[in-house]
């Protein structure tokens, strides 16, 4: 178990200005050590000059990024991460009583600290703002977080204009922004899964020769990379043989990164937007998206299930006998890609069922 910091003394709570739905998420320098400690002539200085410098860096902080590590975490599901205030507190908003509920209880299990100092120290930061080591203490407060619950229950129902919403007006603009990434993207994808297509036959001819007879179907990438390098070791095995394969591998991994910046450039974005500025559909929408990312990112991990993967299109391309071994292997090039565009059009639909006319 993590060792428990000492709390900050009520006594030293920054000032902030909390609206309604909203807690604070305050920061206290614990631990620092200055990069030239002779500059600073005391302890002292250097701690009050690397606060007012952490609060400039902090103030001009993507918080996208911060949430990104939230949810490569799995936790802050439903939080928002709207701003700096007053240097060292992060104004925090929840889409329900659930989301205030949850970064409470990292707080209460000790965890909050850490992915606190996860979300906001690393070498940029400490390059910065002039530290060889900065250690963050994270808190919350009881009566925030009572009150926040009681007016969260109170407004449950009421919706919010994204036009009153600076910050979800910037996030839109992102997505906007994401979409045109994307069209780059899959295009270079494209060119990758025509190119896996027209050499298809070759593919399989050349998976033949180097399988042993004995395996009749191909249930894991991780089984099937197995083989390929047993097969590599093997003498008299023509180089031009793996061609193909190696092509095959080189495509699935340009498929992991483009859904893994696919998460980042749209998912962390739409994360940051406050479902009281959605409606039904969009909410529904962001799910789907957040659902299609999820499924897709597992379908491609090596111990994946090859046999539940299959893309339709391509099943006749295969022999009947022969779909065991392979059509869960090839089905997941133009599966994934379809995925990635699926992503893309529910982003567009997402943003035009806003009511308001933004200018995005």
């Amino acid at each position: 178990m993590e060792d428990e910091l000492p709390e900050v003394k009520d006594d030293s709570r920054a000032f902030f200005q909390r609206k309604e739905g909203r807690m604070g998420l305050y920061l206290e320098i614990y631990d620092a050590k200055a990069e030239h400690p002779k500059e600073y002539g005391s302890d002292h200085f250097f701690l009050m000059s690397l606060k007012e410098k952490l609060a400039e860096y902090l103030d001009d902080f993507d918080l996208v990024k911060a949430k990104g590590i939230m949810e490569s975490k799995n936790v802050g599901k439903g939080v928002i991460l709207e701003k700096f205030e007053h240097g060292l507190v992060l104004s925090l908003a929840f889409d329900n009583t659930e989301a205030v509920e949850g970064i409470w209880k990292l707080q209460c299990t000790n965890k909050l600290t850490p992915i606190v100092q996860d979300m906001f120290v690393d070498e940029v930061m400490l390059k910065t703002v002039g530290a060889v080591r900065v250690t963050l203490q994270a808190k919350l407060y009881e009566d925030e977080y009572t009150v926040c619950k009681t007016e969260l229950l109170s407004t449950a129902m009421d919706r919010l204009s994204l036009k009153k919403s600076q910050n979800g007006i910037s996030m839109v603009k992102r997505l906007r922004e994401a979409q045109k990434q994307i069209v780059e993207m899959t295009c270079n994808l494209r060119d990758e899964e025509t190119q896996f297509e027209q050499n298809l036959s070759t593919f399989i001819l050349n998976v033949k020769q180097i399988l042993p007879t004995n395996i009749l179907a191909i249930n894991t990438l991780k089984e099937f990379h197995t083989n390929i390098k047993i097969a590599k070791g093997t003498k008299g095995v023509k180089a031009e043989t793996f061609e193909t394969i190696d092509h095959y591998f080189r495509t699935l991994q340009q498929l992991r990164k483009a859904l893994a910046q696919v998460e980042r450039i749209v998912w962390y974005p739409l994360s940051q937007i406050h479902a009281a500025c959605e409606n039904e559909s969009q909410k529904t929408t962001k799910k789907s998206i957040k659902d299609t990312l999820t499924e897709t990112v597992n379908m491609l991990k090596v111990d994946s299930d090859l046999q539940r993967v299959n893309y339709k299109e391509w099943e006749g391309k295969i022999l009947f006998r022969e779909q065991k071994l392979f059509l869960g292997l090839v089905s997941l090039v133009p599966l994934a890609l379809e995925k990635i565009l699926d992503i893309d059009h529910m982003v567009d639909e997402y943003i035009t069922d806003f009511p308001d006319r933004i200018k995005v």
